[in-house]
């Protein structure tokens, strides 16, 4: 959420025109698409009443984060522009991109409470016949849905090695990445402590705001010096490696899947 605060202080309404997200950050990218960030920052400041530390997985199943998603779904308004993330919809045993601009309403709590429901650890999220659950385990980086939109750039944030190649160079050349790669950033992401949340949210600001002032310095409609400067910094990493969604999908999903078959 501090990585969102300093993209909603960096662009005006209506200047972000698709958000994509996985797990967790789906409930982060609701806030962020219905104005209520700093209502998202004080549902993480929060998240510790009572306790000193707890993990992920408590958090995805704990009461708390369910209430939080109801309050964030009803006081939510209407999404009018592609909101897109992975769900793996075990009736058919598939990978499905969600896109919450072409569902009503009344079934974002429905779907955003999926976005959140692991496999290994969460009942699935019936909806409409369909059982649903979490898609990040396939796929935590959803940047191929935003592929065939006509995106100018694309601002990535992600708990991975930089040195990657999304789908292709062409792709590639308009993604700005914001990678959190720092161990310590890693493991606050998986095991929480009240301080630690702090520092995540204060870094998180911090490092989008450095990034989108370095970027961004020559004005936001200035393409070709905004791209000029992802390809130096994409120039500046060795060993870059692809990360294909196609082939991505296909060697996770059957680990997946067996799950289903043994759950279901």
């Amino acid at each position: 959420m501090g990585a969102l605060k300093a993209v909603e202080e960096h662009f005006e309404k209506g200047e972000i025109a698709a958000l994509s997200s996985a797990s967790i950050g789906v409930i982060n990218a609701f806030a962020f698409a219905n104005g209520m960030v700093d209502r998202g920052i004080e549902l993480w400041k929060n998240l510790m009443k009572g306790q000193k530390r707890t993990f992920i997985t408590s958090i995805l199943k704990g009461d708390y984060l369910q209430e939080s998603i109801k309050k964030l779904s009803g006081q939510g308004k209407r999404i009018d522009s592609p909101f897109l993330f992975p769900l793996l919809y075990a009736n058919g045993r598939k990978l499905k991109y969600a896109d919450l601009s072409n569902e009503p309403p009344e079934d974002y709590q429905k779907f955003l409470q999926a976005s959140v429901a692991l496999p290994m650890t969460n009942k699935a999220v019936e909806l409409h016949g369909e059982k649903l659950y979490d898609g990040a385990l396939v796929d935590n980086i959803p940047v191929k849905p935003l592929e065939n939109l006509d995106l100018d750039l694309i601002i990535c944030f992600f708990f991975e090695d930089s040195d990657i190649i999304f789908e292709h160079e062409e792709f590639d050349s308009k993604i700005i990445k914001i990678a959190f790669t720092n161990d310590t950033v890693i493991r606050d992401s998986i095991s929480f402590e009240r301080e630690r949340i702090e520092r995540m949210l204060e870094q998180g600001y911090a490092v989008t705001k450095e990034n989108l002032d370095y970027y961004f310095s020559g004005g936001k409609e200035d393409l070709d010096s905004i791209k000029e400067k992802i390809r130096i910094k994409n120039g500046e990493k060795k060993n870059r490696t692809h990360r294909i969604t196609g082939d991505l999908v296909v060697r996770k999903f059957n680990k997946i899947m067996k799950h289903f078959i043994k759950s279901n």
